[in-house]
């Protein structure tokens, strides 16, 4: 992607924004190939896009691979210290899976797109994070932004809850499991039961973007912007999920995001350095409704809006720190 660093055209951009960008009718066509399997062999937009994007990445690794074997062989340099050079090193099954994954997570920016509305529809909360970076002063290093600056902590924790990069994730059962319920349920034979059976290779579709905002996890605001949950350790999700900060954005489990730590680590770089030096409003109004766009990312739009993609004007100006 050096290529796309530099301001030239890079296919595997072009492909990644053409996918993000495909209208949400080949996806629920996707929803619907789980009863019929059939309908995933139609040349769909979304389909091909993915077709072409498992080529670009599996191409890229492929040159890395091959990078790092001369290295070994001529017993050059430690060579590339990226991910996916580290990754590939190891030569395992789920190389080109995980480099997928990495390379789709880092160029999508969803929240940080996000974090600038909300910030811009609440600028009381906007002022108060400022306020905490400000006092901070220095630059911040890692233990800095994941411990010692919680308000920003509830800020993206928040962002990240209410908006994920992705919505929902399929997962496929390797053996049967017998799944215990929270609370009793009805089955439509008219019996109570109190757990699910999942039959061996069943597929199980998990909203991540749902469970981020369940009333019974998260209470009546479930749904509304509210940074200062984060902040009362005896409120909020409890014991329910218990991965990171008891969110499902980066999934759950022993396949949860292996990159969520650096995600996390530089999108609270990013908007501390942006917060403390402009301040976001909505060019608009505040008033003006947001809504997410129907392409496979939940990217924001203004409603009535015929741009593709993410189109939200904000007026951004710099801080001034004598006012």
């Amino acid at each position: 992607l050096d290529s796309a660093l530099d301001g030239n055209d890079c296919e595997a951009a072009h492909v990644l924004n053409a996918l993000s960008s495909s209208t949400g009718i080949s996806h629920k066509l996707v929803m619907l190939a789980q009863s019929f399997p059939s309908i995933m062999k139609l040349p769909l937009p979304r389909t091909q896009f993915a077709q072409k994007f498992n080529l670009i990445i599996g191409k890229i690794c492929e040159e890395m691979l091959l990078r790092t074997r001369k290295e070994k062989e001529t017993g050059g340099a430690d060579g590339d210290k990226s991910c996916l050079g580290l990754l590939l090193k190891a030569e395992e099954s789920e190389v080109l899976a995980q480099a997928r994954m990495l390379l789709f997570g880092s160029f999508e920016t969803t929240a940080g797109k996000w974090a600038f509305i909300e910030l811009a529809r609440n600028p009381d909360m906007q002022t108060k994070l400022r306020d905490e970076c400000l006092e901070f002063g220095s630059t911040p290093s890692y233990d800095d932004l994941m411990n010692e600056l919680p308000y920003l902590n509830a800020v993206v924790n928040e962002i990240l809850r209410l908006h994920p990069s992705v919505t929902e994730i399929l997962r496929g059962a390797t053996q049967e499991e017998v799944i215990p319920l929270s609370e009793p349920m009805r089955t439509a034979a008219g019996n109570s039961t109190d757990n699910v059976c999942i039959p061996k290779g069943t597929e199980v579709l998990i909203p991540l973007a749902a469970l981020n905002c369940s009333v019974s996890m998260w209470g009546p605001d479930a749904k509304a912007f509210k940074p200062s949950r984060w902040l009362k350790e005896d409120e909020g999700a409890g014991e329910t999920l218990r991965d990171y900060r008891h969110l499902m954005t980066f999934g759950n489990g022993a396949r949860m995001c292996p990159g969520r730590l650096f995600a996390l680590t530089e999108f609270k770089a990013v908007l501390f350095v942006l917060v403390q030096n402009f301040v976001f409003e909505m060019a608009d109004g505040p008033g003006v409704k947001i809504v997410e766009s129907l392409g496979f990312l939940p990217r924001p739009s203004v409603v009535g809006s015929t741009e593709a993609g993410c189109s939200v004007p904000l007026r951004v100006r710099r801080y001034d720190v004598c006012l």
